[in-house]
Parts: structure tokens; C-alpha cells; sequence
């Protein structure tokens, strides 16, 4: 728990930062055109310096290293509290965007309209990122400090491709993908979603279909957000200042995981990802619970029963995959890190 809050006062100090920077760059171009919002490089040193100060600030101002549990619960909620409710308000304003009440798996013109020109210009802007990766592979393999992006820019290409085929809106003057709907003779065929199209019903397929573009014109919302681009005139302290970010549930780069959750954009360590779902047991009520009840909780075949912190067992075993008006709460599908490994 130290260290998600340490996580968190750290991710405040770069975001102020960053807000230094822009605010010198404006002030250096004041009668040019604003510079786009990208989040500024960083050394090594830089981070460290302000890792340091981190520490420092919350020896100074909260005494962390003594606390107690309780009080300690209390300092986390505090620190991520700004985050929180930004999220809840990004993801209510995106589903006021999307107004999704057709139960019968159909968009309107103006809807069909906008999608398409959503996700055309995101297949655009994927393929340009893998295309930039391209050229500058061989110089990243020694200075690259997170992971390759490039197989999920490939998983998001090819899941828009699949729509974009699916709906046929592909532009008049576009070379079409070859879409493929078989691995091998032996094994079915999972798309990017993680969705196996072979083993289900046509009503299914419209149905799942009416939802990945959901999630996906949802994520490109999310990513352009003023709170989370920067641009709200109602700037707070653990506000996005350059970098945005949303998620996507796609199948898993793990073999055998199934589907697996990504980070769409940039979020500095100390960023709140994901909520996880479902229903709450402190530890007293499950010390308490019937026999019939502890029982139920023997079964958990999809990893869906999770212990936080404070001993307080959350249970997203009913929880959906796909249909979701939340896309922050994806926590239940992220894929635990193999044993005896630590998350990082």
C-alpha cells in the first residue's frame, strides 16, 4: 500500500511538470499555433529526482512510513480520490455520447455515419503508429523502458479491420483485408476480440459485433476527453495535462489466456487503470456467511475472485466481457502475472 501511494504522489509531481513545459512552450509561441499535447521525454534522472521528492513530500507532510492500516486505507482513498471521479465522469460523459438504447443490435444513420468515420480514422492512425514503429525498431530495442507496442497496434488493426468488413464500410477506393476465420484445421478460429465467430449463431455474431464497435468509438471518445486531453478549463492537480489513455478488451498476446485488457494511449506510473466489478465481501460478513454461501465461493474456475489489500474479496464471476457501460471496469479480465512473479 506504501507504494501505491508513493506510485501516485510520484505521477502528481511529473504531471506538474509537464504543465511547466507546455506552459514554457506556450509562452515561447505565444503567436504561433499551440503545441499538440504529447507528454514530454524524460531521463532517467529527472524521474529519479522527482521520486525523491516524492518520498520527501510524503515523509514531510503525511508520515506514511508509521501509519496504520486504517489510517493508511484512508491516506489511498485520498490520494486517488481526484482520479476516481474524473474517471466515472469521463465514462458517464461517453455513455451519454453513445445513448445506447437499440436492443435490437441496429445503429441509425447518424450513428452508422459517425462510427465509420471513427473507426476509419483509427485504423488510420494504428497503421501509422506500426508503420513509425517500423522505422525506428532497431534504435528502441536498447533504449525502449516499456513494453513492445507492437503487437497490440497488430490486435487493434486487425479487431477494426474485422468490423469495417463485417458492416462493409470500407471506403469505395480501399484494398479490402483478407480476413482470416480459421488458425488451423485443429483449432477454432478466435478473432481479436477473443470471440469465436465459427461456434456461434448469426443473432449472436450481430449482437457481439453492435458491441466491439461500441467499445471501440467508446475508447476514441475516452482518448479525446477534455479531462483526460488536457483542455478542460477545469483543471485539477492529478489532471492528464498531455498524455490520454482508455482501455480495450482484446484477446491476450499469452497463450491460452483468453482475453486480456490493454492500455489505449499513454498513463504514467501512479495512474488509475481499471475498476474491478462485482459484488463486495468484507472479511467479517464472509467469516459470517453461510456454509452454502463460503461453498459457492470454492468454484471460481475463470480467476474471477479477487482479494484486495484489506482483506475485502470482491466477486466478478457474473460480470460481462463485452457488454459494458463502464469501460473502466475491466479489472476482473486483467490477466494475473505468472506465479511467483510480482506485478509491476
Amino acid at each position: 500500500m506504501h507504494w501505491v501511494v508513493l506510485a501516485v504522489a510520484h505521477r502528481k509531481l511529473r504531471i506538474e511538470r509537464q504543465r511547466k513545459l507546455l506552459q514554457e512552450s506556450n509562452d515561447t509561441h505565444a503567436d504561433a499555433q499551440p503545441p499538440q499535447l504529447i507528454w514530454q521525454e524524460e531521463s532517467k534522472e529527472q524521474l529519479k529526482d522527482l521520486m525523491e521528492e516524492a518520498v520527501s513530500h510524503l515523509d514531510e507532510k503525511t508520515d506514511i512510513g508509521r501509519m496504520q492500516l486504517r489510517r493508511l486505507r484512508g491516506e489511498i482513498q485520498s490520494f486517488l480520490e481526484p482520479q476516481i471521479i474524473q474517471l466515472l465522469n469521463v465514462a458517464h460523459d461517453a455513455e451519454d455520447k453513445l445513448n445506447v438504447e437499440d436492443e435490437d443490435y441496429i445503429f441509425s444513420e447518424e450513428e452508422e455515419k459517425e462510427y465509420k468515420e471513427i473507426l476509419l480514422r483509427e485504423h488510420e492512425n494504428v497503421c501509422q503508429l506500426l508503420t513509425d514503429c517500423e522505422g525506428s525498431k532497431e534504435a528502441d530495442k536498447t533504449q525502449r523502458r516499456t513494453s513492445d507496442p507492437v503487437p497490440f497496434y497488430e490486435i487493434k488493426k486487425g479487431a477494426i479491420e474485422t468490423l469495417l468488413t463485417y458492416y462493409d464500410w470500407w471506403p469505395e477506393d480501399s484494398s479490402v483485408p483478407t480476413i482470416s476465420s480459421t488458425n488451423n484445421d485443429k483449432e477454432e478460429y478466435v478473432d481479436e476480440f477473443g470471440f469465436s465467430p465459427t461456434e456461434s449463431d448469426s443473432e449472436i455474431i450481430s449482437g457481439m459485433r453492435y458491441f466491439h464497435v461500441r467499445n471501440l468509438v467508446r475508447s476514441s471518445l475516452v482518448r479525446r476527453h477534455p479531462d483526460i486531453a488536457g483542455s478542460s478549463s477545469k483543471s485539477n492537480d492529478n489532471q492528464h495535462p498531455h498524455g490520454y489513455h482508455s482501455l480495450l478488451p482484446f484477446k491476450s498476446t499469452i497463450m491460452s489466456a483468453g482475453r486480456g485488457v490493454y492500455v489505449d494511449g499513454f498513463a504514467p506510473a501512479g495512474t488509475l487503470l481499471a475498476f474491478i466489478p462485482g459484488q463486495v465481501w468484507p472479511k467479517e460478513h464472509l467469516q459470517s456467511a453461510s456454509l452454502q454461501t463460503q461453498m459457492q465461493f470454492s468454484q471460481d474456475p475463470r480467476h474471477q475472485l479477487s482479494f484486495r489489500y484489506d482483506d475485502i474479496l470482491i466477486d466478478s464471476r457474473q460480470s460481462p466481457y463485452t457488454v459494458i457501460k463502464n469501460l473502466w471496469a475491466l479489472g476482473h479480465i486483467i490477466n494475473h502475472p505468472p506465479a511467483p512473479t510480482l506485478a509491476q
